[in-house]
């Protein structure tokens, strides 16, 4: 089985802490505002392909 592999462009090893802040400071962003998508149906999805 393929070890999953977390995406440079999101893995805060690779961050320093203004690239961190940066990043988290988005993704609440992305909250407050709807841009997320529904859980069930990601993960739905995500299932049906893997």
């Amino acid at each position: 089985m393929k070890k999953a592999t977390m995406p440079d462009r999101v893995n805060a090893d690779l961050m320093n802490d203004e690239e961190l802040l940066e990043r988290i400071k988005k993704a609440y962003n992305d909250i407050k505002t709807g841009n997320v998508q529904n859980t069930e149906i990601a993960f739905s999805k995500f299932n049906e392909n893997h």
